[in-house]
């Protein structure tokens, strides 16, 4: 199916139009989505076209004031953005106009630390950084850092397993200076005691470091503001907005590995399935399933784990999306897309996950890193660093090969995506049908015309087909032989692989310059042999006006 991105060049009349049927009646555009240049896009996925309008200026865009990631505000008609500058800004759906931006002031700058949440609660804005803080700014501000809780955590625990023998001979060791038979001369004072623990804390905090902040949703009715934090060597945690002096819940890691060795701790992004069951995914392949109403130490640990192997070697998992209580669909570093479900798992006898077991399917189309899953009303929508916006349907119907229904370019890496509630492209207005069928006319057509009629619609297609309807096309249309554009497949099939795969700007402009070149040589050919009335000529593709010599 073809479809238009139209930039900055929108109407009302265009989009969809007020029904009280229609669940997408009072927006225009019922996909929203932020890039790392900095624009937050509206985009209208529909069966008749794809609009999409840039709500930032493009004079202001830079890598500096990208965006990182995207959330929920508390009222249905709010959209909250955080930037690196930091700032987060609050867009009106209905307005269509950006009404608050709040600056963080923060006592040492970012650096390399991004933004990697944000919410809203009571007026509240919460945002957590990658360095471990998560700051409430607003009528009750508050802060705490997970990370330095992390630590805290683990002195304890660490010291919990000490026994009294052990406790016994490490004091003699510290009174000998680390040996029964050998005193220290000089033994430590208190100021380098405290200095080597600063030295502790901040080694520390270089390994770690939060990668994702997740809401429970209003949509699964908690009872409780509770939020989700995760990271690098950083365990789930759940803490109420309410109260933030403790946790409500802290994960703790799995058993050991076969080769008696800890498993290593990066959760990559993390989804709600209830007000009591958390999803996870994690860089090493994990995908787990938390139960936080637990009180046993055994709940602190997942209540079931899925591992997702890529080529013998554990998949990189950067984003995760809940579709019910059991069922997830996870995206990867080299733009795979699986559906998984908890109730399939199966584990070995010592208790460790099977690989691939309850992954179900693999949707495909996606060439880049799968940033950010969003979910609603049966639909999937998954942006990337390969620019493009696509939208899956969920389940096996319509799903031959599992790839993309609707697929956009949208010029520029995306960070986030949010699906509007009630998400329906292919809703069709009954009295439009109506309408559509008493206009329809019986007409009898000559069968010595029709192919003359069949010749002359390709010709006005080839004519009026833009270049980005083609490269908005799914993969199984490039490889139909009896489209008109074949050729031009053919043709430019090495540059849209780099198109899709480089991530140099430079490298996707002169590709992208070739492309088009290639694109207007094969429309005037096109041209040329309508008005030849069809008659077969070289590749006129190909051809190259001569230049001018000295002499001539």
């Amino acid at each position: 199916m073809t479809s238009t991105d139209v930039e900055n060049k929108t109407s009302s009349s265009e989009a969809v139009t007020n029904n009280p049927n229609n669940p997408n009646e009072e927006n225009d555009f019922n996909v929203f989505i932020c890039s790392q240049n900095g624009i937050l896009k509206g985009v209208n996925v529909n069966k008749k076209g794809i609009i999409s309008k840039n709500f930032d200026s493009l004079d202001k865009v830079s890598k500096v004031n990208g965006y990182t990631c995207l959330g929920l505000g508390d009222k249905p008609n709010e959209i909250l953005v955080a930037n690196r500058v930091p700032e987060i800004k609050t867009f009106n759906i209905k307005d269509k106009t950006f009404t608050n931006t709040v600056k963080l002031e923060l006592e040492e700058n970012l650096g390399k630390h991004t933004l990697v949440g944000v919410t809203s609660y009571e007026g509240n804005v919460v945002t957590a950084i990658s360095n471990g803080q998560v700051i409430m700014s607003g009528p009750d501000a508050a802060t705490f850092n997970a990370i330095e809780h992390e630590m805290n955590y683990r002195t304890k625990e660490n010291k919990r397993k000490l026994t009294k023998t052990q406790k016994q001979k490490k004091l003699e060791k510290q009174k000998n200076g680390g040996n029964e038979f050998t005193v220290l001369e000089n033994e430590p004072t208190e100021e380098e005691k405290e200095e080597k623990k600063k030295k502790n804390v901040e080694a520390f905090k270089k390994i770690r470091k939060l990668t994702r902040m997740r809401r429970c949703p209003a949509s699964l009715n908690p009872t409780e503001p509770l939020i989700a934090v995760a990271g690098q060597e950083v365990e789930l945690q759940v803490w109420n907005l309410k109260d933030l002096q403790k946790p409500v819940f802290r994960s703790r890691n799995v058993q050991l590995d076969k080769l008696d060795l800890r498993v290593p701790v990066w959760t990559s992004d993390i989804a709600w399935l209830s007000p009591t069951l958390i999803a996870t995914c994690s860089r090493h392949g994990h995908i787990r399933k938390y139960d936080i109403s637990g009180k046993n130490r055994r709940s602190l640990r997942p209540v079931a784990d899925l591992l997702w192997m890529h080529q013998e070697e554990p998949a990189t998992c950067t984003s995760i999306v809940a579709i019910n209580e059991h069922e997830v669909l996870v995206g990867g570093a080299t733009g795979a897309l699986v559906h998984c479900d908890f109730r399939r798992a199966r584990y070995t006898p010592r208790g460790y996950p099977i690989p691939l077991r309850g992954i179900l399917r693999k949707y495909r189309g996606s060439v880049g890193a799968v940033k950010e899953l969003s979910y609603s009303n049966g639909y999937v929508g998954a942006v990337g660093l390969d620019r493009f916006l696509r939208v899956y349907k969920y389940g096996k119907i319509g799903l031959a090969k599992n790839e993309p229904i609707y697929q956009v370019y949208l010029k520029s890496k995306l960070m986030g995506i949010t699906l509007m509630p009630g998400f329906d492209p292919e809703y069709v207005d009954p009295k439009e049908e109506k309408k559509h069928k008493e206009n329809a006319v019986v007409q009898v057509v000559d069968p010595l015309d029709k192919q003359k009629n069949e010749e002359e619609s390709i010709d006005v297609i080839i004519a009026n087909t833009r270049l980005e309807q083609l490269l908005s096309l799914p993969t199984s249309k490039y490889k139909n032989k009896k489209h008109p554009f074949y050729k031009f497949f053919l043709k430019t099939a090495d540059l849209r692989k780099t198109l899709k795969a480089t991530d140099s700007d430079e490298v996707r402009d002169t590709a992208m310059e070739l492309i088009r070149e290639k694109f207007v040589a094969f429309k005037n050919a096109a041209a040329i042999r309508s008005l030849c009335d069809g008659e077969e000529e070289p590749d006129l593709e190909e051809m190259v006006p001569r230049k001018k010599r000295k002499y001539d």
